[in-house]
C-alpha cells in the first residue's frame, strides 16, 4: 500500500502546484487548460501523464523538469512503473521497498518545492 500512497502524494501534490502557479501564471494556466481541453476531446478524463506534469508543466512554471535533476527521475519512474504493477496488476514488485518509495515522493516533492537553481 505505501507504493500506492508514494506514488498518489506525487501525483496530487503536482497538479495541486501547477494549479496554484497557474493562479499567478498565464502560460501554465494555458498550458493546463489545453492538457484538459485535449483529454476530453481524446475521452481520457485523466488528462496528460503524471510525468508530463512533472517534465513539460513544471519547465512552464518554473523553468527547470524534473528531468534536469536525473536521479530523482529515475526515482519517479521507478516510483510510477511500481504503482501501476499494483493497481492494475495487483502484485508488489518483488524486491520494492516500501520505505524507499516514500523516500522517492518526499525527496521529488522536496526538490519541487525548493528553491529553482
Amino acid at each position: 500500500m505505501a507504493v500506492l500512497y508514494a506514488a498518489l502524494a506525487c501525483e496530487v501534490f503536482i497538479q495541486s502546484y501547477l494549479q496554484k502557479l497557474a493562479s499567478s501564471n498565464v502560460r501554465v494556466a494555458k498550458w493546463l487548460e489545453w492538457v484538459e481541453t485535449r483529454a476530453r476531446q481524446s475521452g481520457r478524463g485523466g488528462g496528460a501523464s503524471i510525468g508530463t506534469y512533472y517534465d513539460l508543466g513544471l519547465y512552464l512554471a518554473t523553468g527547470r523538469s524534473l528531468k534536469d535533476e536525473m536521479s530523482l527521475w529515475k526515482e519517479f519512474l521507478t516510483l510510477s512503473a511500481a504503482r501501476n504493477e499494483v493497481s492494475h496488476k495487483g502484485v508488489i514488485p518483488e524486491g520494492y521497498d516500501a520505505r524507499k518509495a516514500v523516500e522517492a515522493a518526499w525527496g521529488i516533492i522536496d526538490w519541487v518545492e525548493g528553491p529553482a537553481p
